[in-house]
């Protein structure tokens, strides 16, 4: 799927830089899950909203 590493970049770069300092790689494939979900949907959540007041 063409784009695919784009769409998911929010979550892994917050798994990266925030969750992975925290945690270790030993913890549990839902716990991960959880947590790529939380910075993937938050940051493009507070992305698309600055953006639209930008526009606004």
């Amino acid at each position: 799927m063409s784009g695919y590493k784009a769409l998911l970049l929010p979550g892994n770069v917050s798994l990266i830089y925030i969750w992975h300092p925290i945690f270790t790689e030993e913890i549990d494939f839902w716990t991960k899950l959880a947590l790529q979900s939380l910075g993937q949907f938050d940051i493009v959540a507070v992305v698309s909203g600055v953006g639209t007041k930008l526009v606004r």
